[in-house]
């Protein structure tokens, strides 16, 4: 391992292989908590180095304590499957010479509520030898004598799980700016090198910089190309394809449907089992309004979960859930609702708890004319997460139904459980109910929601809302009400 301020995560990280190494061998760059006192505590050896902007330098100090036969590297923010643990400890005492094996991480990134990860493979279990260490600044991986292609290895059943991506673990670390800063390091060292504009591209995205991120996956993609051309085998280095798949992404939310079309067209010519490439097909197709083939994409996406284990960076959801709950959508655009219903429910058998599907499946009962099931859907939905998109999604029900009473003895029940912004909403919302429905109470909404705290300056908010939803009380009303509460 190497860790610098690791004490959230690293005790149940050593936990997790606890029994099953014979020694933890960790390089600390710089910890100012308690990181340290916790691999002792486990009995870890330690060595303190200073942090020189390049990882592969400290993950070769880490390898060079090693003193057992094979070498397994964990990061404090991962965890060891514990349907592993056999595995690995199986392993340790069969002959090593210079192949490796690749481990599947699955990446949690808190992207959906009741889902699953995405997944990459990582040469993490390897002999412990000289000629074996790793390489690059940043995205390091392990190489033999240097190799730039990595090291031979084998595909095992052995399991990590990431907790790094988190959205709000990566917000706290700020691993963006740190990651960016030290891609453009290495491409002024290396400007052809593709995998460093890889590099430079999920940092730049994931520093909402969409067009960095663009301009690098777009250099990533020439240089692959003209690696293509040249060695004519078709075979492409393993971070493309997951690259290509990004920048896909980047332009679908640009409104660039077509061109993210042609890229995953062009992705499945080298990779044509990558689940990933056919769902943004299929994403691509259907702003199109190309809805049949965009099924017939998804489908493939489905097809392709057989092979998720051959790719080297794969959404493992895809295949699982991701697919049926978009052919749904489309069915719902077509008015095919039965059949949307049944996709969602293929979706559910997988992960029962997705938020969003689970959400359409209500809205699907409700075109039905399934009352009572679309009432107790969305109000499953409610119960579980308490959320303001599972708040809004009840209100806007009950108001479809015309059940303005309920709508408003909702928001007085609940506003004040959910964040500062959408207790403005709600009581906004309150307030263009009653006086569009006749009921008693507008005024006193109103006051609601000009003193919603945490909320700076909430009049011109309210009276956007209020313009929207068609019901803008006269000026001097919310004058009236700006008073003190």
């Amino acid at each position: 391992m190497i860790v610098r301020d690791e004490e959230q995560f690293l005790a149940e990280a050593l936990e997790s292989v606890t029994g099953t190494v014979d020694e933890i061998c960790i390089v600390d760059t710089g910890s100012r908590d308690s990181t340290l006192d916790i691999a002792r505590q486990f009995g870890a050896k330690i060595v303190e180095v200073a942090w020189e902007d390049d990882f592969a330098k400290a993950r070769n100090a880490a390898l060079a304590m090693a003193a057992k036969r094979w070498i397994f590297v964990l990061d404090a923010d991962e965890r060891l499957s514990p349907r592993s643990r056999e595995i690995l400890a199986s392993v340790r005492d069969r002959p090593a010479h210079l192949t490796g094996l690749w481990v599947r991480c699955f990446n949690f990134t808190g992207d959906y509520k009741g889902t699953g990860a995405m997944s990459n493979a990582l040469v993490r279990f390897f002999p412990n030898h000289e000629r074996i260490r790793y390489r690059n600044r940043i995205h390091e991986f392990v190489a033999l004598d240097g190799d730039e292609s990595g090291m031979p290895a084998l595909l095992s059943p052995i399991e990590i799980v990431h907790l790094g991506y988190a959205q709000d673990v990566m917000r706290e670390r700020n691993k963006h700016e740190r990651n960016r800063r030290l891609a453009v390091e290495a491409l002024r060292a290396n400007p052809n090198d593709a995998f460093h504009w890889y590099n430079l591209g999920t940092s730049a995205m994931l520093a909402e910089d969409s067009s960095e991120a663009v301009s690098a996956f777009e250099r990533m993609r020439e240089l692959n190309l003209e690696t293509l051309r040249k060695r004519g085998d078709g075979r492409v280095q393993a971070f493309v394809p997951n690259g290509m798949s990004l920048l896909a992404n980047l332009y679908l939310a640009q409104g660039e449907s077509s061109r993210a079309e042609m890229l995953m067209r062009e992705v499945l010519t080298y990779a044509p089992t990558y689940a990933d490439a056919h769902f943004l097909l299929g994403k691509a197709l259907v702003a199109q309004r190309r809805f049949i083939e965009a099924r017939e994409a998804y489908v493939a996406a489905i097809d392709d979960g057989k092979d998720v284990h051959t790719h080297p960076s794969v959404d493992n959801e895809i295949p699982l859930w991701k697919a049926h709950s978009e052919i749904g959508a489309t069915l719902m655009e077509e008015g095919g609702y039965a059949l949307a219903l049944a996709w969602f429910d293929f979706a559910l058998s997988a992960r029962p708890k997705v938020q969003l599907v689970r959400l359409n499946r209500a809205k699907a009962l409700e075109r039905l004319g399934r009352f009572d099931d679309a009432e107790a859907a969305f109000a499953g939905v409610w119960e579980d997460e308490r959320d303001e998109l599972s708040a809004n999604e009840y209100v806007n029900y009950m108001l479809r139904r015309g059940e303005h009473r309920r709508a408003v003895k909702f928001i007085d029940d609940f506003a004040e459980q959910l964040p500062a912004q959408t207790r403005l909403i709600m009581y906004g919302s309150a307030a263009a109910i009653a006086s569009r429905s006749g009921l008693c109470g507008m005024e006193r909404y109103l006051e609601l929601a000009l003193h919603v705290e945490g909320v700076d300056d909430p009049e011109p908010r309210l009276r956007a809302l209020l313009k929207h939803l068609g019901e803008l009380p006269p000026l001097e009303l919310l004058e009236r009400k700006k008073g003190p509460a």
